[in-house]
């Protein structure tokens, strides 16, 4: 992303993103290692933050992560 084409507000935008995104990453520490937290724009979803407290849910999106990770690496 060329931050030089963007206006100063998407900018700050994305530098406020960057920093709360260090926060909750550092907070997540926190949170037994079986949940998952997602994440949407609020404009976009009608519940932006969304928390999987499901165990099964969260080890197949993590199968889906790594699946995903191997198919890169394969050059899928």
């Amino acid at each position: 992303m060329d931050i030089y084409s963007m206006s100063d507000q998407e900018a700050a935008s994305i530098k406020r993103v960057r920093f709360l995104a260090k926060e909750i990453s550092e907070e997540l520490n926190n949170v037994p290692s079986d949940r998952l937290v997602i994440i949407f724009p609020s404009s976009t979803n009608a519940y932006p933050v969304q928390i999987c407290l499901d165990d099964e849910f969260a080890d197949l999106l993590e199968a889906v992560v790594r699946l995903r990770k191997e198919q890169r690496r394969s050059g899928q």
